[in-house]
């Protein structure tokens, strides 16, 4: 039996606290829980791989603002800075 890959957790750095978040996340950013130094401190307390996501911020409030994920995925195990 073959295990299915896993999918990175998406993470994005915040214009307001200036640390990561899981790119879902919604809540208050001063939730701990919720909140990471680093993309590798992320993947070391999810213990799941994370992928480093920017948000395209538009200028035309038409225009959706859209999440772009880069190539650059961290692994469990990395060090955290």
């Amino acid at each position: 039996m073959t295990q299915a890959p896993v999918e990175p957790i998406a993470v994005i750095e915040c214009g307001c606290c200036c640390c990561w978040h899981r790119a879902e996340f919604t809540g208050d950013c001063r939730n701990d829980a919720e909140r990471f130094a680093s993309p590798e401190q992320a993947a070391n307390r999810l213990n799941s791989l994370v992928q480093v996501a920017y948000l395209d911020i538009s200028d035309d409030p038409e225009i959706e603002d859209e999440l772009s994920l880069s190539g650059e995925i961290v692994q469990p195990g990395s060090d955290d800075i």
